[in-house]
């Protein structure tokens, strides 16, 4: 996949999540960047809507990760949500146990990825976000 850059408003966050999760259909790894405040986990929300999550999403970044259950119609049971932002590094990301979630088969989705590049499978789909003014970011899409 080529890069891919474009602004959006947030009130199309939910037709953003569709074309992220239609931009890399081989992949359930996504890794979210961005500055706080930037709408990663806002754009979580909307991507776990879009994949039939049926429990309260919210941010972990307290509990480093949190299970979410979908709709059983849906192709995955589950969607595995981890905010590595308070993590020192790699090796409290493995005492953790967080690879074994992160390989699981499942979609899991990942803020703060550069916090511990190491545990990340070889490829990946990495979402930036940049915030343009209160309503408005920039996103940008590559594969790793």
């Amino acid at each position: 996949m080529q890069p891919f850059k474009r602004n959006f408003k947030l009130s199309e966050i939910d037709s953003i999540a569709e074309w992220i999760l239609q931009s890399n259909p081989t992949s359930q790894i996504i890794c979210f960047e961005g500055e706080l405040g930037a709408g990663k986990t806002t754009l979580i929300k909307a991507i776990c809507n879009k994949l039939g999550v049926t429990d309260n999403v919210s941010s972990p970044t307290y509990s480093l990760l949190n299970v979410y259950r979908t709709d059983e119609s849906k192709k995955f049971q589950e969607v595995i949500h981890i905010d590595l932002y308070r993590l020192s590094g790699e090796e409290e990301a493995m005492r953790a146990g967080l690879d074994e979630y992160i390989f699981s088969g499942n979609y899991c989705l990942i803020e703060w990825p550069q916090k511990a590049p190491g545990i990340l499978p070889e490829h990946y789909l990495r979402v930036r976000l940049n915030v343009v003014d209160y309503n408005e970011r920039m996103i940008e899409l590559s594969s790793e």
